[in-house]
């Protein structure tokens, strides 16, 4: 985790995180991509190819997870990767790879707190029913600013404590 004060605020990072996971997963063929998966993504369980090397799709969302502590945007992203960790399949991995190409073009982003006295408490919250298609379940998400500062989300199921 990098931290950085400044007489704004504070800035918190995990850059070299970011970057040594792009190596450690050859991304030098991977073209860089500006937009993150679409959030109303859905994949269905058992569809598509088995991988053969499941433990590499393991690692990679387990890494993806560790970077949403300070990159709440791919959130949403790494939960839906998640829930097929037990059985992942091709188009599992093909959006882990569109993730990661996200994470590329996008190393710069950094998440921002300031040191405004105010204390202007913000919530905003969205729903999605019955969103999941192998559960039915809801799929819903959160997100409280403190003074202008996020404090804490859970986007789509993924819970954020900053």
């Amino acid at each position: 985790m990098e931290v950085l004060y400044t007489t704004k605020g504070v800035i918190m990072c995990q850059r070299k995180f970011a970057k040594d996971m792009l190596s450690e997963f050859d991304t030098s063929n991977i073209s860089i991509n500006n937009s993150s998966p679409p959030h109303h993504l859905q994949f269905k369980a058992h569809k598509g190819l088995a991988l053969d090397e499941p433990l590499r799709y393991r690692k990679l969302v387990g890494k993806l997870n560790y970077l949403t502590h300070t990159r709440p945007d791919i959130a949403s992203a790494v939960q839906l990767l998640s829930q097929f960790i037990q059985d992942s399949r091709m188009p599992h991995w093909n959006a882990a790879l569109h993730t990661l190409s996200y994470v590329k073009g996008t190393l710069s982003q950094r998440l921002f707190f300031n040191n405004n006295p105010s204390f202007n408490l913000q919530a905003f919250y969205d729903s999605d029913w019955a969103a999941c298609p192998n559960t039915r379940r809801s799929v819903s998400g959160f997100y409280i600013s403190l003074g202008g500062s996020l404090i804490l989300g859970n986007l789509r199921n993924n819970l954020l404590f900053l």
